[in-house]
């Protein structure tokens, strides 16, 4: 009897640690949805206020201030700096963003932003300090 009130206190442990990993996982993949970064496709839409399937300047600069407003320095990128942007990512020049180009200028920015981080130079080692001389 002693050997079967035991199994099933070991039954009741086991399934409650299983329950609590399973609780920590679900917890865990929520956290990770919640600062997953969207989507060009999610993005694009956000940012496609009036729903016209393109992205107009003003809606461009919109977006970049919201971005600013969330962003942790909160540093708001100048007014040039947006046009120059946009008017680069703008290929067919007819003043708005399609899907298509948005997805090619964010493309071309990850790669620009991986390429700077690659120039960082990495931090070089010390020089090994020489023994004093022997007197």
């Amino acid at each position: 009897m002693k050997s079967y009130a035991a199994w099933i206190i070991a039954a009741a442990l086991c399934a409650g640690a299983v329950a609590q990993t399973q609780a920590q996982e679900a917890a865990k993949t929520d956290q990770t949805k919640r600062h997953a970064m969207p989507t060009p496709e999610e993005m694009f839409k956000k940012m496609d206020t009036n729903g016209d399937g393109q992205i107009s300047l003003d809606e461009y600069k919109a977006a970049m201030a919201e971005r600013a407003k969330n962003h942790p320095n909160g540093k708001e990128m100048p007014a040039d700096m947006i046009e120059k942007r946009f008017k680069a990512m703008d290929t067919d020049n007819n003043g708005t963003l399609s899907l298509d180009e948005f997805k090619k200028g964010m493309e071309k920015a990850h790669a620009r932003h991986g390429a700077d981080a690659a120039k960082t130079p990495a931090a070089t080692p010390a020089a090994p300090v020489a023994a004093p001389a022997a007197q």
